[in-house]
């Protein structure tokens, strides 16, 4: 998630909620970015040169089976022109969305910075 939201919001949007992806496919999609922008940009459905103005954050969440996983609709807070329906982002992975209105940080969540 981009670190001003995070800072401003917490780990959800203004309406409560968070994009997710498997963890497993997050730590493959860091590790294969090797710290490229542009790479990363592409690979999430971020506008071209998104990067070069804001800094992204992980938030590791817990118990993601009590948040309300679902298949995002579109009319999230944070959903933009490059979203792709039935859950995938543009490098083929998975995405969801969850309800984070109650989660407390390092209880429920970790947040680290992306590279």
């Amino acid at each position: 998630m981009v670190e001003s939201n995070y800072n401003k919001y917490g780990i959800g949007q203004v309406d409560g909620t968070s994009f997710v992806m498997p963890k497993s496919e997050a730590d493959a999609l860091l590790a294969s970015m090797k710290g490229n922008p542009a790479a990363m940009e592409k690979a999430l459905g971020l506008p071209d040169g998104f990067l070069k103005s804001n800094n992204l954050v992980r938030a590791d969440i817990r118990h993601l089976d009590t948040a309300g996983l679902r298949i995002p609709s579109g009319n999230e807070a944070d959903a933009n022109s490059q979203r792709i329906p039935g859950c995938k982002l543009p490098s083929g992975g998975n995405e969801a969305m969850v309800d984070v209105g109650g989660v407390k940080p390092g209880t429920d969540y970790n947040v680290t910075e992306t590279k």
